[in-house]
């Protein structure tokens, strides 16, 4: 392989990319498991993606109001916060302190309505506050603006 036919780093001869895919395909059979990517939270999900991989784009369809930002905002949860792994975020359709509050009342595993009107009792207000340096350090960007 190392006489490669790279041209410019961006073009690659079919054959060698056929080999290092076959190459990696032999390491995956080997291993015990099937989920050979970074996993998201959400078994099913992992066990039909084989996990996510480096240059995957995961598109989460369905139809409104079924738990499309919410699934989307669990699996970025799990990824920055769980495993430390960058994550950027894009919406066209949520603010981004819309996301952050859903993100906050999902780690806190508080109410999100009593969290938008601040009506949460002692205990709430305590998880909500242990929460945000868990938050506030992960490594997420959220890009709201659509461009």
């Amino acid at each position: 392989m190392e006489d490669k036919a790279i041209y410019e780093n961006r073009w690659e001869s079919l054959y060698f990319t056929m080999e290092r895919v076959f190459d990696q395909a032999e390491k995956i059979r080997k291993w015990d498991h099937t989920i050979n990517g970074l996993t998201t939270g959400f078994p099913g999900i992992d066990q039909t993606t084989t996990g996510l991989h480096p240059g995957d784009l995961v598109m989460i369809g369905a139809r409104p109001y079924m738990g499309k930002t919410s699934i989307a905002l669990s699996i970025m949860r799990h990824v920055a916060i769980e495993k430390d792994i960058p994550v950027a975020y894009f919406s066209l359709k949520y603010s981004r302190e819309e996301l952050v509050r859903r993100l906050m009342a999902m780690e806190a595993e508080v109410d999100y309505i009593d969290l938008k009107s601040g009506t949460r009792d002692v205990t709430a207000t305590k998880k909500v506050q242990d929460c945000k340096e868990r938050i506030s350090d992960a490594p997420i960007i959220i890009n709201d603006c659509g461009c």
